[in-house]
């Protein structure tokens, strides 16, 4: 369910995680050269942030990651590891890619700029 919308920010929430953290909300807002992703639930969550096979090269860092010209900053995570999934590209076509898999409790952060401006 969209509970906001503007053109600096957005702000959504499903109940899918019923057995587990209640409601999730997540919030996408505009910076003046990234994006901050919020998530918050009641009690913990995984988020997954899934990148294209082409994006190569994720290194994690002490508070976050960095890929190609951009860095991301995690806020609030208990754990986050990098891992393969399988992208499909069509019916039955898999390629192997990356994600990131954030452990956290009640509120993350991800705030993604240009490498350098964080």
């Amino acid at each position: 369910t969209i509970i906001r919308e503007s053109e600096e920010e957005l702000v959504a929430e499903h109940n899918g995680f019923r057995t587990s953290s209640g409601i999730h909300k997540r919030y996408f807002s505009r910076l003046s050269n990234g994006l901050l992703i919020t998530d918050e639930v009641d009690g913990e969550a995984t988020a997954y942030f899934h990148f294209h096979p082409k994006v190569t090269g994720i290194f994690l860092l002490a508070k976050g990651c960095r890929f190609g010209s951009l860095a991301a900053k995690i806020s609030g995570a208990k754990s986050v590891k990098l891992e393969e999934y399988d992208y499909a590209t069509g019916f039955n076509q898999l390629i192997i890619a990356q994600r990131l898999v954030i452990r956290f409790e009640k509120r993350l952060q991800f705030e993604m700029r240009r490498e350098g401006n964080l």
